[in-house]
Formats: C-alpha cells, structure tokens, sequence
C-alpha cells in the first residue's frame, strides 16, 4: 500500500511540471565553453544573437540576455550594436535601467567618432551614431 501512494505522488508531481519560463537557448553550455577557451568567442556571440532572436519572438526573453549580448558585442568593438542591445535589455526589463544607461553611457565615451553598425543577427537595421 505504501508503494501506491509514492507511485501517486510521483504521478502528481511530475505532472504538474511548468514549460521553461525563458528562452536560454543553449546559453549556459556555449558560456560554459567560452570560459574553458576564449577564442570561441565567436560560437558565443552566435549563441547569445539566436537566443535573444527566439526570447523576443517568444516574448520569452530570459533577463539578462540582452545585456551579456551587449556586453559580448562592446568586447569585440560592435559599440553601436552594443548599445542596441543595452537598449533592448533596458525595454525589457525596467529594473536593469540604471545599470544599462551606465554601460550605454561608458559606451559613448569610449566609441570613436562616426562608427558604422554592422550586420547583426538579431537586430533590425538599428544604425550607430
């Protein structure tokens, strides 16, 4: 008898399990791989563009992504798709606005004058200053 209410229980639980709440996409492995070796600098980048693309066609968008995604792209010099993305973090999340209008202001002071966006996925035509 006691066996049936623990196969009871189980059944409940399990059944009661929720769908992810974000969108992480496989985040947490590329970040992990980034930190044993930086040179993959690049397969994190692609990563984090995928999964803020699918966060925001989910409106499933985990917090924080957008800002990792900034702070990647400032990394390797993308300053005006950086601060799209801080932007976007910002809109997305209200409580990280301090934060974000810090990084987008150290962003400003340090990006050279006329400095192109270039293509990046994820984003839709947002151009620099």
């Amino acid at each position: 008898m006691r066996w049936c209410y623990i196969a009871v229980a189980t059944v409940l639980l399990t059944s009661c399990a929720q769908p992810p709440r974000y969108e992480w996409g496989s985040y947490e492995d590329s970040l992990y791989q980034y930190y044993k070796d930086p040179s993959k600098a690049g397969d994190y980048l692609e990563v984090l563009a995928k999964a803020t693309k699918a966060g925001d066609a989910t409106g499933r968008t985990a917090p924080g992504v957008h800002a990792e995604y900034g702070y990647m792209l400032l990394s390797v010099g993308r300053q005006a798709d950086a601060t799209a993305e801080f932007e976007s973090e910002k809109r997305l999340w209200p409580e990280s606005a301090v934060f974000m209008d810090r990084m987008i202001t150290t962003e400003s002071a340090h990006r050279p004058p006329n400095t192109a966006t270039s293509a990046v996925p994820g984003l839709t035509g947002k151009t620099g200053s």
